[in-house]
């Protein structure tokens, strides 16, 4: 029976199985066709995405008492600069990854990395009998690198079957970890909070590494919370600006209305009797009050002459006209040092910055990505050094992402050049072997694979074509001087 049977078969049974109808009620869709329909119709309205439903009754105008927890979870969909500041974090994060497994004298371990390698790769192959979030490495590694930039420290389970073999990583959630201190042992105990109650993870398939933490404190720090209060601030600095720009735009207008023609219109009655008089006088001025309330931005004024209407506009001695762009300025300015990133890398610098100043932004982003790249790497090297281990197997993982770029690929290949340069300079001074040389230069021609075994062993002992023979280079240098003295005698006369 072929695979594509044996999956017609797996499908029918489970049509006719009680998974036909969800725990909810709903039907199952049958398997054969398309079953998704192209709903273009909005589920939900609010002016956050739907990830984040709990936040959809709250007033975002209230945002100011919320716990930073709060705050830090949905600060892409309120801050325009988080947002492109954490997705561009993200994008340069991920620049993929190798992995090599060394033996305890440092060598390779081959056999280790094949069972490894093909441990993951069974974990990453897709369920076929139902429907699965990714749960690969890369994936995991996506959730790891938020949690380093906002939660502060990065944090894993390798989460075992009943025999004990290894089944998968699990993302475990930083903010739901708690520590206490062992007197006794003198260490830390984690703990994780879960509606049940607390979940004791003194156990070695559960790895956490914090980021900067202060002395040995093992919680981390959380890397943007420092943002709030700007994000905050200038929240409340665009909402008067809107304020600013709906008078600016409509600006509030002056009605005078002449009191001796209300108080000729007024009763005979009502003339000679001072309090009824002031009465009339304020409900009329009210009457009008709200027919002008009433009235659209656009909409023409029609009035007698017994009215005057004119605009109050800001005097411009400095006292009622204000300036936002300094303090604008200021405050994206503390915004983009507390999201750990720089201006330019936020398109906010489009020229207000030299060349060389830019690329020195660019070169202390690449090592803060870096650094926040190795948290990562030691959580992954825990958990797969200890996958192996309960594998049977006892090796080393080295976890290792690739150096993230910012350069276009017309830089990076002048780079490698100069680098496969030095390599060859390195191996013709003898600083390095054959083996090494053949390591460093397909590292940089991005080449995971074994090496080929093809190669023409005249080649390997030389850099030129196998027809032409290698020289020492100071037999190189004795012809260049030999033909320089040919060449010398020949225009002297001397060579005839």
């Amino acid at each position: 029976m072929n695979h594509f049977e044996h999956l017609r078969r797996q499908w029918r049974d489970l049509e006719r199985s009680s998974l036909a109808t969800s725990s909810y009620g709903f039907p199952v869709a049958r398997i054969g066709g398309r079953q998704t329909q192209p709903n273009q119709y909005p589920i939900i309205g609010s002016l956050v995405s739907r990830a984040y439903q709990e936040y959809h009754g709250k007033d975002l105008n209230d945002i100011g008492s919320w716990d930073h927890q709060s705050i830090l979870k949905i600060i892409r969909q309120i801050s325009p600069e988080a947002s492109q500041a954490i997705t561009t974090y993200l994008r340069i994060f991920d620049s993929g990854y190798t992995i090599e497994v060394k033996k305890a004298n440092g060598e390779d371990h081959k056999q280790a990395k094949g069972k490894l390698l093909a441990w993951i790769s069974k974990m990453e192959t897709p369920n076929g009998q139902q429907f699965q979030m990714p749960i690969g490495i890369r994936d995991m590694a996506l959730k790891l690198a938020l949690d380093v930039l906002i939660k502060g420290a990065g944090g894993s389970e390798l989460v075992l079957d009943d025999n004990f073999y290894p089944v998968e990583p699990a993302y475990v959630d930083p903010w739901s970890i708690s520590f206490e201190w062992n007197q006794t042992q003198k260490r830390w105990i984690p703990q994780q909070t879960t509606d049940r109650g607390y979940i004791v993870l003194d156990i070695p398939t559960f790895a956490w590494v914090p980021v900067d933490p202060l002395g040995n404190d093992p919680y981390g720090e959380e890397q943007i919370n420092s943002a709030i209060r700007a994000i905050l601030f200038k929240i409340q600095v665009m909402q008067d600006l809107k304020q600013a720009v709906h008078t600016n735009a409509w600006s509030r207008l002056d009605f005078a209305l002449m009191e001796e023609v209300i108080i000729k219109a007024a009763p005979a009655q009502l003339k000679t009797d001072p309090t009824k008089l002031a009465e009339f006088v304020t409900a009329q001025l009210n009457a009008y009050k709200d027919i002008f309330a009433s009235l659209a931005p656009d909409e023409n004024l029609v009035h007698t002459d017994s009215m005057t209407v004119k605009g109050l506009e800001a005097t411009s001695n400095g006292k009622g006209v204000f300036d936002p762009t300094p303090l604008l300025q200021a405050i994206d300015s503390q915004i983009t040092n507390s999201l750990k990133t720089f201006q330019s890398i936020l398109s906010k610098k489009l020229g207000g910055g030299s060349e060389g100043f830019t690329s020195i932004e660019g070169v202390l982003y690449m090592k803060m990505i870096a650094g926040f790249q190795s948290i990562v790497e030691d959580v992954f090297e825990r958990l797969l050094t200890m996958a192996l281990r309960y594998m049977g197997i006892i090796a080393k993982v080295n976890f290792k992402f690739a150096k993230p770029e910012l350069r276009s690929d017309m830089e990076i290949s002048q780079y490698k050049a100069v680098e496969i340069k030095n390599v060859t300079t390195m191996f013709d001074e003898q600083a390095i072997g054959e083996v090494e040389k053949r390591e460093r230069l397909r590292n940089l021609g991005g080449f995971t694979g074994p090496v080929p075994n093809d190669i023409n062993p005249e080649r390997i002992r030389g850099n030129g074509d196998p027809n032409q023979p290698n020289r020492p280079a100071e037999s190189e240098a004795e012809k260049e001087s030999q033909r320089a003295d040919t060449n010398r005698s020949r225009r002297s006369g001397q060579g005839d």
